[in-house]
């Protein structure tokens, strides 16, 4: 009994290590996998969503603690796709133009 629960343990354990979301280029650009704590990162130009399998291991794990932490903190959110077409042409004339008033600001 004590070898199948370790055997159990030791193969949950290497689910978690490859984890559920996967990193993705979208436009040229690769985005990482987001969490509760990098969710301030996120591009508005940028689809996410949630990672079940990581939920799933979340609550499995629970009594780990670290584990947890991680997928939540982490890695709950996936990169799918862009928002809608031409979001990041928008997104980056709209830097150009802040851009630029900063730089105008500067001259004087």
């Amino acid at each position: 009994m004590k070898k199948i629960i370790a055997m159990l343990l030791i193969i949950s354990l290497l689910f978690v290590v490859t984890g559920c979301g996967s990193d993705k280029k979208i436009n040229g650009v690769w985005f990482e996998t987001k969490g509760l704590v990098t969710n301030g990162e996120k591009n508005p130009c940028v689809h996410y969503d949630v990672i079940w399998g990581n939920v799933f291991w979340s609550v499995v794990l629970s009594e780990m603690i670290i584990f947890p932490i991680y997928f939540v903190g982490w890695s709950i959110f996936e990169p799918k796709h862009e928002e809608y077409d031409g979001c990041f042409k928008k997104q980056k004339s709209t830097k150009l133009e802040n851009t630029s008033n900063i730089v105008a600001s500067d001259e004087f």
